[in-house]
């Protein structure tokens, strides 16, 4: 599966950052059960520190672009979830979802004027009650 030498691109799970390592060793075990290959890898660090590549609590890509793929779809996964999220509170705040291209505000530019824009941005945060007990709050600061 990796050749020793090769380079790998360790997307880490708990901090999400792309640690790149070598392996630098390929196990064969083999038994009455089968055949079992595992890799040693070298991390980049002062020391040459080796570990077993199982042992990394993250998953490994052969290149960087591969990497860079799989982390652009999880940032939109993200992104698509957080909007679909604010527009089920609009929905059960305002009772429905503006298409965003049917909104005009204050003329035909579609923009606050800058003096109630500030207002509005100023009053913080805003709790949302979403009914069965479930409150979602606004940081209207983040808005804008």
């Amino acid at each position: 599966m990796y050749s020793v030498g090769q380079i790998l691109y360790m997307l880490l799970n708990k901090s999400r950052k792309v640690v790149p390592v070598q392996v630098v060793e390929q196990v064969i075990r083999k038994s009455i059960d089968g055949e079992e290959v595992s890799y040693v890898v070298l991390l980049p660090s002062r020391d040459g520190s080796k570990i077993d590549l199982s042992k990394i609590e993250g998953k490994p890509f052969t290149g960087p672009e591969e990497v860079r793929s799989v982390m652009m779809k999880n940032a939109s996964d993200a992104i698509d979830k957080m909007i679909a999220a604010s527009k089920e509170i609009s929905r059960v705040a305002f009772g429905s979802v503006p298409d965003i291209s049917d909104i005009s505000i204050n003329g035909s530019n579609g923009l606050l004027d800058s003096a109630d824009n500030n207002k509005n941005i100023n009053e913080s945060l805003i709790t949302v009650d979403l009914g069965n007990g479930v409150k979602g709050n606004i940081d209207m600061s983040s808005i804008g």
